[in-house]
């Protein structure tokens, strides 16, 4: 009998896989935010040792190739980063670790809203 191959690809995030990663001892001196989401998220995730939730990544750009940079704003604007003013978790559950991650970058951007009840 032959296995069957299933391919793994390394960088896909898994709620088991994030979950499993012991963060407790994780030193947080060598994190200093930089108030943009994305690259903090990226660089608490290398810290903790875990893969990217989705949420942390960027989204795609919304132009597209053949559209002409003048007429949405000009090309610097649109080739600015967008930092994001409101986070929606809707398709994916998030780890306890990830959100350790979210909780901790939220504390250094002042540009996202957050909700206090």
């Amino acid at each position: 009998m032959s296995e069957e191959f299933v391919p793994n690809p390394p960088n896909i995030w898994r709620y088991e896989e994030c979950a499993a990663v012991n963060t407790d001892g994780v030193n947080m001196k060598e994190y200093k935010p930089a108030g943009a989401f994305y690259a903090d998220a990226a660089m608490l995730c290398g810290l903790f040792n875990i893969k990217l939730h989705p949420i942390f990544r960027e989204p795609a750009s919304v132009t597209s190739a053949g559209e002409d940079p003048e007429a949405v704003g000009g090309f610097d604007e649109q080739s600015k980063r967008k930092e994001p003013t409101s986070i929606a978790i809707s398709k994916y559950r998030i780890d306890a670790n990830s959100m350790k991650v979210l909780f901790k970058v939220l504390e250094g951007c002042p540009h996202i809203q957050t909700l206090k009840l």
